[in-house]
């Protein structure tokens, strides 16, 4: 019998696996870069570089929408089905995802150091990566009937939130409106990014510490998951309208739904 012991053939057995390196080697890249950019442009070393879009919101998307998202679907493409009994993502789907987020990320390196264009062809193609993810992520969620789906709903929703996100930084490549600069990255951390922590974390932080810890009780109170999602939405909700002194309220009380759930679970 034929072994396959091929890097291909162990990058491809498991979701997480050629998702999470992509993610890992695009977290240098993007570092990297920011501190080139930076160092250009205080003079520390060699001189300014002129890029074809705004650095400072390149940055911005590739942290937000390049970086996370390997992370976030190599996850959920496992999680999904372990958490509904689900079917599991085909490696069709998962390595395509991956195809074609690096590819994005490629163009959009690329179009930085040419042409804008590159760049909003690179998103075009994120965008794409991200609708063949959620729609296959949202199939197995519709199969699951009699399976508690609550935290797969918020994570779904937050996913489609960071879709429309990627959207309004392509619209904004194209328009230079600012609104859409502006909607895209509040909505990334605040609809998309921090939903996804706050519903992952409350749904695995117990059950991991129930796999080590004796006599462990796991405490997932739902309302306080639906109270720390309202906070993050309020955040997001008065950045968008211009109310940044009112801030300090959901984050107040974000910050106390963790202190509470850090007592609870032991910290």
């Amino acid at each position: 019998m034929k072994n396959n012991t091929g890097i291909w053939h162990h990058l491809s057995a498991a979701p997480h696996r050629s998702l999470f390196l992509i993610g890992a080697l695009q977290g240098i890249f993007t570092l990297t870069w920011w501190l080139y950019d930076l160092a250009g442009r205080y003079a520390v070393v060699g001189s300014m570089t002129l890029w074809s879009t705004t650095p400072t919101w390149a940055h911005a998307f590739l942290m937000i929408y390049g970086f996370f998202p390997f992370f976030i679907f190599g996850f959920l493409f496992t999680t999904y089905p372990n958490w509904m009994n689900g079917e599991k993502i085909k490696p069709r789907v998962y390595l395509s995802t991956c195809l074609c987020m690096t590819g994005g990320i490629a163009l959009f390196y690329t179009g930085l150091i040419y042409q804008k264009w590159l760049v909003i062809f690179g998103v075009v193609l994120i965008l794409f990566a991200f609708n063949l993810a959620f729609k296959a992520l949202l199939r197995v969620l519709i199969a699951a009937e009699g399976q508690d789906r609550r935290h797969a709903i918020v994570t779904s929703v937050a996913l489609f939130m960071g879709f429309l996100g990627i959207a309004a930084y392509l619209l904004w490549l194209v328009t230079d409106a600012s609104f859409l600069l502006d909607f895209s990255r509040h909505t990334g951390v605040w609809f998309f990014l921090l939903p996804i922590l706050l519903a992952v974390s409350h749904r695995m932080i117990p059950f991991f510490s129930s796999r080590v810890l004796d006599n462990y009780v796991m405490v997932r109170p739902f309302w306080l998951l639906w109270l720390m999602l309202t906070c993050s939405a309020a955040h997001g909700l008065l950045q968008l309208s211009g109310l940044i002194q009112y801030v300090w309220a959901p984050d107040f009380t974000l910050a106390l739904c963790a202190l509470y759930l850090s007592i609870r679970w032991g910290f």
